[in-house]
């Protein structure tokens, strides 16, 4: 069950326990009645125990079922990717890693390598990780993961990323599940590699370009988005910035 869930299942409890008038066991019967005025109290303590825990939870980490690494235009930025995503394992867990990129592109190949290797660093089993080699752009990275962890029954999803790219990420499931394309009921889960305001001028330069030209693709719809090709020019520039 959804963490958000249980949650607010507890919160609900402790405020019915908290609030519920005194007045009202009365109207239970005389053996209630004639409990003394301190076994209110108690309802009151275990009403304010299950608001404290309700709060515990909603600030706790996200135990994530899935987290997706997509590589990126460079081996380094795959790696600081791959890294970000460890950290995130060791720290609140996920049962599968989705490494997600172009198999028969021999420079994906490279970083999908080095990207598992930093990986393994966190003690993530080799069982644990997955690829996902048949997307080519952003949104096939998308739609392609996704389904492969639908298939895995997962659902609280993380992705590990620059943050203009996971502006793109976050705009292309909004529209997925819109169109049925994308599971309603998964959540998507931001892991920046860097804050926004630490992203360098270049990178936020790039990510502007790069979103605006994939909402240009996605204009009619995901299924029609790959007939539209991201420019060479557009390519080289990024495998520059994110090179550098």
């Amino acid at each position: 069950m959804n963490k958000n869930k249980i949650g607010l299942f507890f919160l609900l409890s402790s405020l019915v326990l908290i609030l519920i008038p005194s007045s009202y066991l009365s109207l239970t019967g005389n053996a209630i009645a004639e409990i003394p005025n301190s076994s209110y109290s108690y309802l009151q303590i275990i009403g304010l125990a299950l608001f404290a825990l309700s709060i515990l939870i909603f600030t706790s980490g996200q135990s994530l079922d899935a987290i997706i690494v997509p590589t990126g235009p460079s081996v380094e930025e795959g790696k600081e990717r791959a890294d970000r995503a460890g950290k995130e394992y060791k720290e609140h867990g996920a049962k599968v890693l989705i490494i997600s990129g172009n198999k028969s592109n021999e420079e994906d190949k490279k970083q999908r390598y080095a990207m598992y290797q930093e990986l393994r660093k966190y003690g993530i089993q080799p069982r644990q990780i997955k690829i996902e080699g048949q997307s080519k752009n952003t949104i096939e990275n998308v739609v392609n993961s996704l389904k492969k962890i639908k298939e895995l029954g997962g659902r609280e999803i993380g992705i590990a990323s620059n943050p203009s790219h996971l502006d793109r990420f976050e705009y292309i499931v909004k529209r997925g599940k819109a169109e049925g394309i994308i599971d309603k009921e998964m959540n998507i889960h931001r892991l920046e590699t860097q804050l926004e305001t630490q992203e360098t001028f270049g990178k936020s330069v790039y990510g502007f370009l790069a979103n605006m030209l994939n909402r240009y693709k996605l204009r009619h719809g995901i299924k029609n988005a790959n007939q539209y090709q991201t420019p060479s020019l557009l390519r080289k520039a990024g495998k520059y910035i994110f090179g550098k």
